[in-house]
């Protein structure tokens, strides 16, 4: 069975469109409907319903679907296992990182893994949480450091920390006199939060919707720069990790009030797929990684 071919009936599966999973993988729709038609001519069944415009997994799409990202990996990792086997070990590290790690965390990070292994390659993706886990079970991302709120089923996923979610308001609010507010403490202004496929704004729409404070006036905004500069001018309140809005804070253009409700922390995480052993840039950056988190506890 062609690997190309199995590459391509994933990324369709997952994305549910042709034309998305031929973006994904930087070919042209045409290529991606012939890999596909390739496929089913080979196995003898169709892989995917047609329905108008959209496109659904048949039964045997469904079981084929389940057994290609074990045999993608399993794939990968023989590659890597052969490269240090004959003392090429590769120097790529094909990393996915949450935008708001990506802006906060990661350079520093990324400084100091490069001081360390000054031969590696990066090929570095920031995306979101769910295009993230796609690159994971896709295989073209080997290691994601993201914000996640929970594992999934093929996945290895190790917490590195929980930090508080603030409220995020601007100098000089009388609110800022606060030690904490509750979710409810702001339900006669505006919340601008990030859109509904970002891992922090699901966590935190989960919280609100839990304490029965989520409110109808909801601004949604795809970049954490952007809400904290409207939240600046007194455009709305927002909620956000704490570590995000340091700067703002030395500052003085941001105040911060910690959000007074169970459970609220988001998690910082990495992970790789199930069984796949890891390449030595990418056992390295995760080396790099619990050492800096351990350390910041330990400060903390």
């Amino acid at each position: 069975m062609d690997l190309a071919r199995l590459r391509v009936f994933q990324a369709v599966a997952e994305h549910g469109s042709f034309s998305r999973a031929a973006r994904s993988l930087y070919l042209s729709q045409p290529a991606v409907t012939q890999h596909i038609q390739a496929l089913e001519a080979e196995l003898g069944v169709p892989l995917f319903d047609r329905l108008g415009r959209r496109i659904a997994l048949t039964p045997a799409g469904l079981v084929l679907a389940q057994h290609v990202p074990p045999i993608l990996g399993a794939v990968r990792a023989a590659e890597v296992a052969a490269r240090e086997a004959g003392g090429e070990a590769s120097r790529v590290l094909r990393l996915g990182v949450s935008e708001t790690l990506a802006t906060y965390v990661l350079p520093p990070l990324l400084g100091e893994f490069l001081r360390r292994l000054p031969e590696a390659e990066l090929r570095l993706t920031v995306a979101d949480s769910a295009e993230l886990l796609g690159g994971l079970l896709n295989n073209t991302v080997e290691l994601s450091f993201w914000l996640r709120e929970a594992a999934h089923p093929q996945l290895e996923q190790r917490t590195l920390s929980a930090e508080p979610l603030v409220w995020l308001l601007p100098a000089g609010d009388p609110m800022l006199q606060a030690a904490s507010l509750p979710p409810r403490a702001f339900g006669g202004r505006r919340l601008i939060l990030r859109a509904r496929n970002s891992a922090a704004r699901r966590v935190i729409q989960a919280l609100l919707e839990r304490e029965n404070a989520f409110p109808p006036d909801v601004l949604e905004m795809d970049n954490l720069e952007a809400i904290k500069r409207s939240v600046e001018i007194g455009f709305g309140v927002s909620i956000a990790p704490r570590s995000a809005v340091l700067r703002e804070m030395r500052q003085g253009t941001l105040g911060v009030v910690a959000l007074d409700a169970p459970d609220a922390v988001i998690t910082s995480s990495y992970a790789w797929y199930a069984g796949r052993r890891l390449s030595a840039p990418a056992r390295a950056f995760v080396e790099l990684l619990e050492a800096t988190f351990l350390n910041h506890q330990r400060q903390s």
